[in-house]
């Protein structure tokens, strides 16, 4: 059974906010979200390259192109990213402004 706690402006905290949502959400959500983007790519694939093989390499381009951004963002934005051996990365000199 789920239960719901009220969070309030004055009570807010970050943290119990994201325990919260990954409890509610759990790793189902992930995966019902690639699914549907899965669904939606042989949906909107011409009907003469439909195959299973076509899906995955357009799915695998859109996920790779997505996650470079991710990373170029974090550098661009300035967020503290984790490198191999878990030391902090700087962001690239010259970047926004």
């Amino acid at each position: 059974m789920m239960t719901t706690t009220h969070v309030s402006a004055e009570d807010y905290d970050p943290e119990q906010a994201r325990t919260m949502m990954r409890e509610m959400m759990g790793p189902q959500a992930v995966d019902q979200l690639i699914r549907q983007a899965i669904s939606m790519c042989w949906m909107m694939l011409p009907a003469e390259s439909k195959s299973v093989e076509s899906v995955e390499r357009e799915i695998r381009r859109l996920v790779d192109r997505a996650l470079n951004n991710l990373k170029e963002d974090t550098m661009a934005f300035g967020i503290a990213t984790q490198g191999p051996k878990g030391a902090a990365r700087k962001p690239k000199k010259g970047r926004g402004a």
